[in-house]
């Protein structure tokens, strides 16, 4: 969480305005608003009667170091990647928990590290490969509840993927259920679902809609 978003949310808590924040650090509404949008930090110098203000500590107010910079995090997945290559899959596997322990609210570098090392398994050749499964699992859980949705669509993916693969088809299909109006198919993943049970009939039912909608879709003619 980045420091705009903490001064915001203990500033709701509290159920200050802007206006009241600004007047109890001697600062204006703007500023504050700047904060909070991320546009602009408050000066050093105002960071201890802010955080007094806000009844919190500096360690929580400053954790927005806890983010990662989308540059950062392409070097580590560098790094990591060279590290597989050099020391094998286990040392970069740990090497990524270490990373992500030591930023664990920062996102976009779980969801890039998780979703890596998951395919690099199969890639390299793990030999058992099913054995970081059940590790691999609580991440894509996690970020299946992502406000960012690429990272929930792509989590929720994952989730979907290893129910049906333990047999869990309720779980799967209450997945499948709640799916929220993403970029994810509900009726494909149902037709995956049916299939894998053995439900051929629901399942090629689901296909051929699906291929109805296309075809009638792909013959409306195109606004004006």
């Amino acid at each position: 969480m980045k420091i705009g978003e903490i001064i915001r949310e203990k500033r709701k808590e509290l159920s200050f305005t802007q206006e009241q924040l600004a007047d109890f650090l001697g600062v204006t509404a703007p500023a504050v608003h700047k904060w909070e949008k991320g546009t602009t930090y408050p000066d050093i110098t105002t960071l201890p009667a802010l955080a007094r203000v806000l009844q919190t500590d500096l360690n929580t107010l400053l954790s927005f170091q806890d983010d990662l910079t989308d540059e950062e995090i392409a070097r580590f997945s560098s790094h990591l990647e060279h590290t597989l290559k050099e020391g094998g899959y286990e040392i970069a596997f740990q090497c990524a928990m270490d990373q992500i322990h030591q930023f664990p609210t920062c996102e976009r570098l779980i969801y890039t590290t998780i979703f890596y090392l998951d395919g690099a398994r199969f890639l390299h050749g793990v030999p058992d490969p099913d054995a970081y499964t059940e590790k691999l699992m609580p991440f894509y859980e996690s970020l299946s509840h992502s406000q960012t949705p690429e990272i929930r669509d792509a989590a929720l993916t994952m989730c979907i993927a290893y129910h049906r693969n333990r047999k869990d088809f309720a779980k799967a299909e209450e997945l499948i259920s709640a799916l929220p109006s993403s970029r994810i198919d509900k009726e494909e993943q149902l037709a995956i679902l049916h299939t894998q049970q053995g439900n051929y009939e629901q399942a090629l039912r689901l296909w051929e809609h699906r291929v109805l909608l296309s075809t009638t879709n792909s013959k409306r003619p195109a606004d004006p």
